[in-house]
């Protein structure tokens, strides 16, 4: 494989700097100390890594005005018609799943903010965001049944983690360090 200008390698969150670091291209005090030549002085490589925690919520409801039901096997089909038929496309297939979002922010007094600083890129940034949506958003196999969700997502997390390689194969071990930004 050739390249003319420049080729783009993502392997994922965890093994693209794996694949970095195996490469050389990292912190030179940490690829020394595993026999791993430095090709490109990277330090950050590995580091601050955070995690954008998205939990969902599922009430079951006594509605079948869902966008579950609307993706049943019976339903399916009269949808994908009568998003053909119509121009704009109409129908539930046109929907977003989401029906509401809510961007909020912690209190500046808090204590979260008031030990560790203010993790948002501004002061009117988002810490959480709230989203409202007339199905079943979970992630995992939806149960029997009608549902809406409510999704609570993290928008500004403070933790920060740090991965690293443990030896010249293959294998990441999770520093067990859990950095705090201030």
């Amino acid at each position: 494989m050739t390249a003319r200008k420049e080729v783009i390698v993502s392997t994922g969150v965890f093994n693209t700097p794996q694949l970095l670091m195996l490469s050389g291209i990292g912190d030179p005090a940490e690829l020394t100390s595993l026999g791993i030549p430095t090709r490109v002085n990277l330090p950050s490589v590995g580091k601050n890594m955070t995690d954008h925690v998205l939990l969902g919520n599922p009430w079951q409801v006594n509605n079948n005005d869902t966008f579950n039901s609307y993706l049943s096997a019976e339903l399916l089909p009269l949808e994908i018609q009568e998003w053909n038929k119509t121009n704009p496309h109409k129908g539930p297939l046109s929907w977003t799943v989401a029906n509401q979002m809510a961007w909020m922010r912690l209190p500046e007094n808090d204590k979260i903010i008031q030990t560790y600083g203010d993790s948002s890129v501004g002061p009117t940034s988002a810490h959480f965001q709230i989203i409202w949506t007339n199905g079943w958003l979970n992630g995992i196999a939806k149960p029997a049944g009608n549902w809406m969700t409510i999704l609570t997502n993290l928008i500004s997390p403070t933790s920060r983690r740090r991965y690293l390689i443990s030896s010249l194969t293959t294998s990441f071990t999770l520093c067990c360090q859990v950095e705090m930004s201030s």
